[in-house]
């Protein structure tokens, strides 16, 4: 969590210095401008979260989904370089202490295989009830799964 504090706030103090420098960069992300797709964003390379809820909403509208035994997979072009991953557990799933590790597992699971997906979309992970306590593989599975079935050339193991 700190870790994590430390570099918000050195991305925020980047994006302060660099101000003046936004006109000329003129970077957009879906008509706003987002630091962090200039800076990368956490322990991530290629990627960084979605938080605002119009862009859930956006990406469950017009985008694309794929199913699997645990996992469902929204996803949308974005026409950057970077991905934006969200992740959504419902309160079904159960009290917090599970729908987080659940979200831990998911979030995990992709950070592994960050390099080998294609980038420049929106991707959006939405857990089934049955991922209740299942393995880390299991989610593993299903997620990469769901990446080559939606043809972001990953190879599945064996």
């Amino acid at each position: 969590m700190v870790l994590e504090n430390a570099c918000r706030q050195q991305m925020a103090e980047r994006y302060w210095l660099q101000e003046e420098e936004k006109a000329e960069l003129n970077y957009q992300h879906r008509g706003h401008f987002c630091p962090f797709l200039l800076w990368g964003c956490g322990h991530m390379k290629h990627t960084c979260a979605m938080r605002a809820n119009r862009h859930f909403k956006r990406v469950y509208s017009k985008g694309d989904s794929i199913a699997g035994g645990y996992l469902v997979l929204y996803y949308q072009k974005n026409n950057t370089d970077q991905n934006v991953l969200g992740i959504t557990v419902s309160k079904k799933i159960g009290k917090a202490v599970i729908r987080n590790r659940v979200r831990r597992l998911i979030k995990e699971s992709y950070r592994l295989e960050e390099t080998h997906i294609k980038t420049g979309y929106d991707l959006i992970f939405v857990s089934r009830t049955k991922a209740v306590g299942v393995s880390f593989k299991t989610i593993q599975r299903d997620m990469l799964y769901l990446l080559k079935k939606a043809g972001f050339s990953v190879d599945l193991p064996q």
